[in-house]
């Protein structure tokens, strides 16, 4: 008898699965095809529609492919993307956006024909929105996106823009950017002082400024991206992406962190090369002083 009941609760739970699985393939499959993001309420702030393009990286259009948010950047003609996963066992439905295993969202959606909306919050929210609506003081997101049926259902491929080859280096001691790649940060490649400020840097900073807040991206593999924040759509861009201002690559040589740029919405600035030299670097500030000895403080995010 018990191995009998036994037997039972396994092809009991195995069919629960395979129709929850079911069931989210089928949440799934609404949700492909093109999108255009018609209304957008940003912790209580209204978006006029006209200012999508102007606001929003990818001008208010989206595309979703399988459980990818894929987007083209109206600034740099790249394409991004985020992944996200559906729980349809709750009313209304949970969903959460995703990076690289890293949750940068969460929140419920409902359709309605060709309109869906969602409501998300972003990381830092202490729960997941509950209801449809974003009011003044909150970190919730009131997004209404409609199909739009006159774009391709699959996202168009675009090739990776080129950088620029500058005219005249900055310094006769700059490297070239290497072909085929970026170039890891190494042990051989840096003195012990440097490797030590390498890693220590390695992660978002932010720099506050008067128009509003920037931010740089120093990663492990050499390369850096710079976002200017948005205090309008702060929550959006946080939860989807930050609008891009440069990237390339970065390293750390006698106590002087080195920004190589190799794209930018700047093009006069495509090639060109920053020198900082850091200052009481602790693990949530660091201070910099740029080569014309301007003092820059940065505060660490993540």
């Amino acid at each position: 008898m018990t191995i009998l009941r036994t037997l039972l609760l396994t092809v009991m739970v195995s069919l629960v699965s395979h129709f929850s699985l079911l069931a989210e393939d089928a949440n799934l499959e609404l949700f492909q095809g093109a999108w255009n993001v018609v209304e957008l309420i940003d912790s209580g702030v209204k978006i006029p529609q006209d200012e999508f393009s102007e606001l929003l990286h990818s001008g208010g259009q989206f595309h979703i492919q399988g459980d990818n948010i894929i987007f083209h950047s109206v600034l740099d003609g790249r394409q991004y993307s985020k992944t996200f996963k559906v729980d349809n066992r709750r009313t209304p439905p949970y969903f959460n956006v995703m990076l690289h295993d890293e949750t940068t969202g969460w929140g419920i959606f409902k359709f309605d024909g060709d309109q869906l909306t969602v409501c998300m919050s972003g990381d830092s929210a202490t729960a997941r929105p509950d209801e449809f609506t974003s009011e003044e003081g909150t970190s919730d997101v009131l997004m209404v996106l409609k199909r739009d049926k006159s774009r391709p259902q699959a996202p168009p491929k675009t090739e990776p823009r080129q950088a620029k080859p500058r005219e005249k280096p900055a310094s006769p001691e700059e490297e070239e950017p290497e072909q085929g790649g970026v170039k890891e940060i190494k042990e051989q490649d840096l003195i012990p002082t440097d490797l030590k400020i390498a890693l220590a840097l390695v992660g978002t900073w932010k720099i506050p400024q008067q128009v509003s807040p920037f931010y740089i991206w120093l990663k492990q593999d050499g390369t850096f991206v710079t976002s200017r924040d948005v205090p309008r759509i702060r929550t959006f861009s946080f939860i989807f992406f930050n609008l891009p201002v440069s990237s390339g690559r970065w390293t750390v040589s006698n106590g002087v962190l080195k920004l190589q740029i190799t794209n930018s919405v700047n093009s006069q600035r495509v090639g060109a090369g920053l020198e900082f030299a850091v200052r009481n670097l602790t693990p949530q500030r660091v201070d910099l002083v740029s080569h014309l000895g301007a003092s820059v403080a940065a505060i660490r995010m993540r």
